[in-house]
């Protein structure tokens, strides 16, 4: 007999972050550079505004370098009515 719960015997459990990036449009590397600003901040207690707050300095040198591209996978892309997103300005 096995005991209480977990994960079954010979799995593996992996952690996973999800990132669900929306923007009226991306430049190159910007999605792994957010990945990568986010989880430094993250790790380091930052506010929860803080990507607005480094967008809004337009500082580049304040973000972490891109993430390695293994193991970000781009899930989908769509079009239509999404919301107008306003991060000038307002604090």
């Amino acid at each position: 007999g096995g005991g209480g719960g977990g994960a079954p015997p010979n799995s593996t459990t992996e952690r996973v972050l999800v990132v669900e990036l929306v923007a009226d449009r991306f430049l190159r590397k910007m999605c792994r550079t957010l990945v990568a600003t986010a989880v430094r901040e993250a790790a380091t207690g930052a506010r929860g505004d803080v990507l607005l707050r480094l967008a809004r300095a337009g500082e580049r040198a304040a973000t972490a370098p891109p993430a390695p591209p293994e193991g970000l996978i781009f899930a989908g892309v769509g079009y239509g009515n999404h919301p107008v997103w306003d991060v000038g300005g307002r604090d």
